[in-house]
């Protein structure tokens, strides 16, 4: 479904919640009108809920974490514990300790989602796929691995549970609890 369809949804069900809520009130018995009420807001919810996914509160989205910054917040969490510092002395810039996370990613099966070009669409990119892609340095785009200079996966991103869970897992490795 599309944006529209549930801004649809969500218009129906506030037409219903907005015909029968005076009636709650007022004249119309509560058996009639507290049914209509809360299928009102079931439907406003129903249509609602998937739009939540493209909330925006300034520049970051609630639901979505950029891959760049996803991947930034992984070097970060375990920049104290060994594995961050054997990153560090391993890999001398930037993009390549960041590159040490994405292939976490991959490994651990971490969901990751962008638009394929031209499209504007964010689809999940497959896991065997995954492996012959390649983190464009200072942007959350991705790189056909054999070909540079083409990008597979622009404005790629994880979920936040995702990204989470993967940070846990990352801390677990080591042995280090989470305070």
């Amino acid at each position: 479904m599309r944006h529209t369809d549930h801004l649809a949804i969500f218009g129906t069900g506030l037409t219903l919640f907005g015909v029968a809520a005076p009636y709650y009130w007022h004249d119309m018995p509560t058996y009639l009108s507290l049914p209509a009420v809360v299928i009102g807001l079931a439907i406003m919810v129903l249509g609602a809920w998937p739009l939540l996914d493209s909330v925006r509160l300034g520049h970051l989205t609630v639901w979505r974490v950029p891959l760049l910054l996803a991947l930034k917040i992984c070097y970060e969490k375990c920049e104290t514990l060994p594995m961050g510092a054997a990153v560090a002395q391993i890999n001398n810039t930037a993009h390549t300790r960041l590159s040490f996370f994405f292939g976490s990613f991959i490994v651990h099966k971490v969901p990751i989602f962008g638009e394929k070009p031209p499209s504007r669409i964010a689809r999940h990119i497959p896991p065997q796929e995954m492996k012959g892609l390649l983190l464009k340095e200072g942007t959350s785009d991705l790189l056909n691995l054999y070909r540079t200079e083409q990008t597979l996966y622009q404005n790629v991103y994880v979920r936040r549970p995702d990204l989470w869970r993967h940070v846990r897992l990352l801390k677990s490795v080591h042995g280090i609890e989470q305070a």
